[in-house]
């Protein structure tokens, strides 16, 4: 009767024993990044298309050209790469302004979703210039902006100052603090540009397993152009390329220096291509704490092949 009367004892004692266990090993496992990228990388969905994500109202912006007059400026609830949208709605605020200043007789304008125009002529930036534009949830919304520069088509815009465009949610509280920015500057129609890079607005590298790399267009393609994007498979390994797996995606094998992957695509006009990398966790470079966000760009890099 003794033996019968422990036995409960011992299999809630093994099964409290197992369940240590696997919170220790889980422990681990999201010290090192392994899992972690589960709690901390999923955020709300709030992109846009020239657009990228900055630390803050003044933070580092990439400079984007408007290739041509006037230049749309979408803003979207929803991730670009996979559809996903938010269930609740946004409302955004909209700052904008000059980081010189205008020639003599020139204005710039920016259009909100029902054309309601505000004059950009500051430098200065205390308020925003649209308040509480809507992106309802339950569905892909999007809030569209135009920049209008007021030049024609063959009018010299060198030295024209550039326009800092930054959105930021008003509601809800919890995404207050993100922010999508960059500088706009007049150019004229044939100039095409590409952008890329990783997602660093995320925090210290050294806390993720994921990391999202963006590439983007900016004006209208050349025809028949291609893109290509090479990376380190040895320090990052693929996962999803527009939200498909990399088993479905054409990778090709190459040797050039440390690049030994790519796929190649056609270019498109104003597209945005997002990719996710999880690191190689057995290279040396992820074994010496974190490597940060300049090291690990240089994993990966894109190129732009004009058609022969």
């Amino acid at each position: 009767m003794k033996k019968k009367a422990n036995a409960p004892l011992m299999i809630v004692f093994v099964g409290c024993a197992v369940l240590a266990l696997s919170v220790t090993v889980f422990a681990a496992y999201f010290a090192k990044g392994v899992f972690k990228d589960v709690f901390v990388n999923k955020r709300d969905c709030f992109s846009a298309n020239v657009l990228y994500n900055i630390d803050s109202l003044d933070g580092t912006k990439r400079e984007v050209g408007s290739s041509g007059n006037p230049r749309e400026i979408i803003i979207y609830n929803h991730d670009v790469s996979s559809g996903d949208f938010n269930s609740f709605d946004i409302t955004v605020d909209v700052y904008a302004w000059l980081d010189g200043e205008l020639p003599q007789g020139k204005t710039y304008t920016l259009y909100d979703n029902a054309g309601n125009p505000v004059l950009i002529d500051k430098t200065g930036h205390t308020e925003p210039v649209f308040r509480n534009l809507m992106l309802p949830g339950g569905r892909r919304s999007t809030v569209n902006l135009r920049l209008d520069f007021g030049f024609s088509e063959n009018e010299d815009v060198t030295g024209w100052p550039g326009v800092h465009i930054v959105a930021v949610p008003s509601a809800p509280e919890r995404m207050t603090g993100t922010f999508l920015g960059a500088v706009i500057r007049p150019s004229g129609t044939e100039e095409f540009a590409v952008n890329y890079g990783f997602d660093s607005s995320i925090g210290e590298p050294e806390q993720y397993a994921a990391f999202t790399y963006q590439v983007s267009t900016a004006g209208n393609a050349p025809e028949g152009d291609s893109l290509v994007i090479k990376w380190n498979s040895k320090a990052l390994q693929l996962i999803k390329m527009n939200g498909v797996y990399s088993d479905s995606l054409e990778i090709t094998e190459i040797a050039e220096g440390e690049f030994d992957s790519q796929i190649v695509w056609d270019i498109q006009s104003n597209h945005t291509d997002s990719f996710v990398f999880f690191r190689n966790a057995e290279n040396d470079m992820w074994q010496t704490g974190d490597p940060g966000w300049e090291l690990i760009n240089e994993q990966v890099t894109v190129e732009h092949i004009q058609k022969s």
